[in-house]
């Protein structure tokens, strides 16, 4: 499984690669947006982090550039930023985001979600019963 990082900091790619090495074969991490999608565009990615703030091509570009190409394979896109308000979450989500993470983020809720998301986009469902907003 490949892993693709967008984000202009380096320090939150250096972050990322380091708790997310043992969940892909392949790491690549990338400062900007155009060259995510050209990634995207020529390699089969499992996942992708991006940054909503990316130079080039934004993180919410990026989103729906991959969903309306109708990739062969599912690629499941992790939206992470520093931009907190509802509104936000909402519009990363109707992009296309399968999930939405907030900066300053811990690595292991992160590494939790990306491995259920991932592993369990690709499982039968098992379930799990509803949600309710508390």
């Amino acid at each position: 499984m490949k892993i693709l990082i967008a984000d202009d900091e380096e320090l939150a790619l250096k972050i990322l690669e380091a708790s997310l090495q043992d969940l892909g074969d392949e790491i690549v991490a990338v400062p900007d947006g155009m060259p995510a999608w050209e990634i995207l565009s020529g390699e089969e990615i499992s996942l992708v982090i991006t940054d909503w703030n990316v130079p080039g091509l934004s993180g919410i570009d990026l989103i729906q550039k991959v969903r309306q190409a109708n990739f062969q394979h599912y690629v499941y896109m992790v939206l992470l930023t520093g931009r907190s308000k509802q509104d936000d979450i909402i519009a990363g989500l109707e992009a296309g985001a399968d999930d939405y993470h907030v900066k300053p983020f811990s690595t292991s809720e992160l590494r939790a979600r990306v491995s259920r998301g991932i592993f369990g986009h690709y499982a039968p469902d098992q379930g799990g019963g509803s949600s309710k907003n508390c």
